[in-house]
């Protein structure tokens, strides 16, 4: 009996189909077999319809929804450590409304000191513009937004005897008010030996030529 060259590869590819045969009708009886879980179906279907929402609302993929959830985390955080910052800053608050309420004291107590002297000033320089009589008072009162520190300065004037003084900007007539602002700026400047002035007796008056003291008594020709 002649055999050809593939008679012994023929015969396992017979045995190969026959085994493949067995095996499909053994998957075809197991999938018969297979109850369907409907709950796990259900359970399959609502994924997937859940990541097609998510995919239509953050992203076009996958890759996509997960780089927002990230950032949704992230955020999420930020929020849930809000009361620990708000803590952190209240704290840093009561610490600057301490530190501004003891500056504004030494600032006050300071402003209150110098009101005062700086008064006196005023009313020494105000006697060599023709107002000898004068009473000049620095009021330094506190305001409702920064107590303690002065805030509120008032300058009343009293240019006859026996007149309380009352606010500068309602008992002052113009001359007199250029005279107190003449008098402020030399106390406040440290009296210049020199200054130089257009029309130095408009509205000022007072002794127009002497010499000495820190007051310019020459007017201008």
């Amino acid at each position: 009996m002649k055999t050809g060259p593939f008679l012994e590869t023929a015969g396992r590819v017979r045995g190969l189909v026959e085994e493949v045969a067995d095996a499909t009708a053994d998957l075809r009886a197991l999938a018969e077999g297979i109850e369907p879980d409907e709950e796990r179906l259900a359970e399959l279907r609502e994924r997937r319809q859940a990541l097609a929402d998510l995919r239509r609302k953050y992203g076009d993929t996958i890759e996509e929804v997960l780089e927002f959830l990230e950032g949704a985390r992230t955020e999420l955080k930020g929020l849930e450590e809000v009361d620990e910052r708000r803590a952190v800053i209240a704290q840093s608050l009561d610490e600057a409304r301490d530190q501004l309420e003891c500056r504004a004291g030494e600032l006050g107590a300071q402003r209150r000191g110098a009101a005062p002297e700086l008064a006196a000033s005023v009313v020494e320089i105000l006697g060599d513009l023709a107002l000898g009589s004068a009473r000049l008072e620095v009021s330094v009162e506190d305001t409702a937004e920064l107590p303690g520190a002065g805030e509120a300065v008032e300058l009343r004037l009293s240019t006859n005897p026996g007149i309380a003084p009352g606010p500068l900007s309602k008992v002052a007539s113009g001359g007199e008010l250029s005279r107190v602002m003449l008098a402020l700026r030399l106390v406040l400047s440290g009296g210049h030996p020199t200054m130089v002035f257009d029309e130095v007796d408009a509205g000022i008056g007072g002794e127009r030529c002497g010499s000495g003291g820190a007051v310019p008594r020459c007017a201008g020709p």
